[in-house]
């Protein structure tokens, strides 16, 4: 499996930051329809998600798609849309039977309770485990500043299941790259005890 050492989040209704980043050295370029994208653009920035994957030509050894959430109205179509991607990344897993058969290997973020109480039928299916932490902190209701240590026994299950079920683990912490510094000795910890660690 290629190391995904850095990745880069790109919205997929942004056709500027789209062409940049074919030429950028990341090592995955994940292309975005759920957090950066409004609901009213989601139709309009799948069919340029499908464009670009099609074109192809990205710098990346990895080009990725993150949906959005299954359960969703768009994740079907969002789905068939990315199947010449070399992943889908799907969010907010919370359940095994919800992810799809066939298509590209599957990227699953363990990023709720019920997503980690799951972990182990998810790994199954799974190329990938990413654990996100974000959104698994504020489920637990912790406050915007902490270091990631409340969130230990959910990383050290996803891990088991991750090494259990799957060839990688990565956990993500932030999209802010002003965090960056704060957040060197979390990632330390992380890539420390096993995950590919994305600051």
């Amino acid at each position: 499996m290629t190391l995904c050492r850095s990745a880069l989040y790109v919205p997929a209704s942004n056709g500027r930051a789209l062409e940049k980043a074919r030429d950028l050295p990341a090592d995955a370029v994940i292309i975005d329809l759920e957090d950066s994208v409004a609901p009213a653009d989601k139709v309009p920035a799948r069919a340029a998600m499908a464009a670009a994957v099609a074109r192809g030509g990205f710098r990346a050894a990895l080009l990725v798609v993150r949906t959005n959430a299954p359960g969703t109205p768009w994740f079907a179509d969002d789905h068939a849309a990315a199947r010449g991607a070399d992943a889908i990344l799907l969010p907010k897993v919370d359940r095994a039977e919800d992810l799809p058969a066939g298509g590209p290997p599957l990227w699953c973020m363990v990023e709720t309770i019920a997503g980690v109480e799951a972990a182990f039928a998810i790994a199954a299916r799974a190329r990938m485990l990413v654990l996100g932490l974000e959104d698994l902190g504020r489920e637990l209701r912790l406050p915007a500043d902490h270091d990631g240590r409340a969130l230990g026994t959910a990383a050290a299950r996803a891990l088991m299941a991750a090494r259990a079920g799957v060839p990688a683990s990565w956990t993500a912490f932030t999209r802010t790259f002003a965090m960056r510094r704060a957040l060197r000795p979390p990632a330390r910890r992380r890539a420390g005890s096993g995950w590919m660690a994305r600051p």
